[in-house]
């Protein structure tokens, strides 16, 4: 994850912490299958003493990878490409 996707990881820890504490018990959590989502759920381990495996079940789908796009919703393959390329080859990864 970059710099600004470890932040973001880490608040969602924040927040997946905060719901489990109020619902008395682990969440469920859904993710897709690329490497940022992976390693956004890594930030989920020691969250409530709870690691992905021990006691919070982690689903992954890979209908989730690209759910929302951010400013490159709509755009095709080849528009994103030429206009982002550094996004591009980012989420080839």
């Amino acid at each position: 994850l970059s710099e600004a996707g470890q932040r973001h990881a880490a608040a969602i820890a924040r927040l997946v912490g905060e719901r489990e504490r109020q619902a008395g018990k682990p969440v469920l959590v859904m993710c897709g299958t690329l490497a940022r989502h992976l390693q956004t759920v890594e930030a989920l381990k020691g969250v409530n003493g709870c690691s992905d495996t021990q006691c919070r079940t982690v689903l992954k789908f890979a209908r989730l990878n690209e759910l929302c796009a951010g400013l490159l919703d709509s755009l095709s393959y080849k528009d994103m490409k030429e206009l982002y390329p550094e996004e591009w080859e980012e989420r080839r990864k």
